[in-house]
């Protein structure tokens, strides 16, 4: 027997399968004639490189980079589906 939990803060809102984001669904005049299986989603990915550089304890830097590799990506916290999703991702150091 196998059980698995996930935190509620890290579970995603339940979607319906086939349902885009709502945000397009609205009734704004700009959203008319909209083909939503046409449209691309761009979220942007920051990674986090330790240093050496001064400022901030190794230690701390490591803690930093730990819980902000633990936070949930954009796409999956927006419920963008995967296939329709552009990630652009850039380094910064720490």
């Amino acid at each position: 027997m196998s059980l698995s939990l996930t935190p509620a803060w890290r579970a995603p809102p339940p979607r319906p399968p086939g349902c885009k984001p709502g945000a397009l669904l609205t009734s704004h005049p700009l959203s008319k004639g909209i083909d939503l299986d046409q449209v691309s989603y761009f979220v942007s990915r920051i990674t986090l490189r330790c240093t050496r550089q001064p400022g901030m304890a190794i230690w701390r830097k490591r803690l930093f980079i730990a819980l902000a590799h633990n936070a949930a990506s954009h796409a999956e916290f927006l419920n963008l589906p995967e296939e329709d999703t552009i990630v652009l991702s850039a380094e910064v150091p720490v």
